[in-house]
């Protein structure tokens, strides 16, 4: 669903011209990559894993739900649009695995 309003809402600015490359990347680097470990912000299921949840992006599908590896063992998928969630940064993930000095 995500990827279908993204991708309506560019060819809309397209036609209109109004895009700007900055505009479209910013809203294609939002969406997670398979592999990529991400943290719950927000999901509005009465099964939702505890914000603050992390988890490994497992495969997105056609329709666009985040299908994740949920630490906690769940499996629920995110619905772009409507949960919110964090990309985990490369950065964070090293410092975690640093010991302490």
């Amino acid at each position: 669903m995500f990827y279908l309003y993204s991708n309506i809402r560019i060819l809309y600015q397209l036609l209109r011209k109004e895009f700007s490359m900055k505009s479209i990347k910013s809203t294609l680097s939002a969406m997670p990559r398979v592999g990529d470990r991400i943290r719950l912000l927000a999901m509005d299921d009465i099964q939702a894993p505890p914000l603050g949840t992390e988890g490994i992006v497992k495969c997105i599908d056609d329709i666009g739900t985040i299908h994740v590896h949920w630490d906690t063992g769940s499996g629920l998928g995110l619905v772009p649009g409507v949960d919110r969630w964090e990309i985990i940064s490369s950065d964070e993930l090293r410092n975690r695995k640093e010991p302490a000095k």
